[in-house]
Parts: structure tokens; sequence; C-alpha cells
């Protein structure tokens, strides 16, 4: 009987602001969590990767890992850029399902990322300009290529990391994968 009284003397609106309330909390904490990281990739990747530059990391390995909970199923080449002097070119190869090109800022959020199809190559080209540049090159026709030339895909964003992901499918095709990764691009534009 105690417990049945004790279930009629809950405020329902009390129960439910509690809910709410809860629920608010933990959106603006998962919200706030990059921007209150201690160590995000960013600044763990700083001192590995050369600027402006693709680079192939080699397996994960336990103890071996450049960032923490990297899958070992996968092949990853890192690209950390800076617009600051000039523009950056970024090229990838995205062969089949699984393959995958994102952009991230460097507190982690993601500005661009395209996947591999199933019955054709993916070949990504993207520009990527500081922020706040209006004028993002010459036209196509100015350049001497016709204007069916597939044009590169163009970012304002000052600086970032670029990741080429791609799925490790065993021993008989790791060479292969390799040589895909090594062919991606990062280099700054000279005009």
């Amino acid at each position: 009987m105690k417990a049945l009284d004790t279930l009629r003397n809950i405020d329902v609106t009390t129960v439910l602001a509690v809910i709410v309330a809860s629920a608010l909390l933990h959106i603006c904490a998962t919200l706030a969590a990059p921007s209150l990281a201690t160590s995000p990739a960013f600044s763990r990747l700083n001192p590995v990767l050369p600027l402006n530059a693709m680079t192939v990391l080699p397996p994960v390995a336990p103890g071996k890992q450049p960032l923490p909970f990297m899958a070992p199923d996968a092949r990853v080449a890192m690209c950390r850029f800076d617009t600051f002097q000039s523009p950056v070119s970024l090229s990838a190869m995205l062969p089949a399902p699984g393959w995958t090109l994102a952009i991230y800022t460097p507190t982690g959020g993601n500005i661009y990322a395209v996947s591999g199809q199933a019955r054709q190559a993916m070949h990504a080209n993207i520009r990527l300009v500081p922020t706040g540049d209006i004028f993002t090159g010459l036209t196509a026709e100015a350049r001497g290529n016709t204007s069916s030339a597939q044009q590169p895909l163009t970012f304002a964003i000052r600086e970032g990391i670029a990741v080429v992901r791609a799925p490790d499918r065993g021993d008989a095709y790791r060479g292969l994968t390799e040589a895909i990764l090594a062919k991606a691009r990062c280099a700054p534009v000279t005009n």
C-alpha cells in the first residue's frame, strides 16, 4: 500500500522537467566535447605529419597508433594542410566501396566527406583556399581547359587534416591498396 501511495504523490510535471533538463544537458555536453578536448587529433598529428604533403601511415598495430581507437581493418593516408601561403590542391582516387576521403577542421569538425562507389572509381579533385577568399582562380577557359572538364570542388578553410581511408582486404590486396594510397596528392597550388 505504501508503494502505491508514493506513486500517487509523484508530481508528473517535475518528472518531465527532469527528463527534459537531462536531455538538454546531454546535448550540450555532446556539442561542447570537441572544444573541450585536451588533446585533439590535430595537435597529436601536427608534429607527425609534414605540412601540405600526403603521408601513408603504417598499418595499425598495438601501441603504434597515431590516434587512439584507430581501426586495424583500414589503411590511412593523411595530409595536414595550411592554406596561409597558397591554396592547396587535394586529389585522391576512391576505387571501390569502403574507400573514403574526408576533410576535418583543427577542432575535429568534418567539412567534407565522399566515399567510393560500387560501379565506378571516384576521382576526388579538391581545392582548399584560405578563409575569406572570394576569388578562387582563373576560369577553366582562361587556364586553357574546355568548359566540360571537371572542375575541382573549392572549400574555404585555413588549416586542417585530409584523410583518405582504404579498407584492408588482406595480404593479397595490400600492395594494390598501398599503391593507390601513394597516388593521393596534397600540395600547394603554384600559379
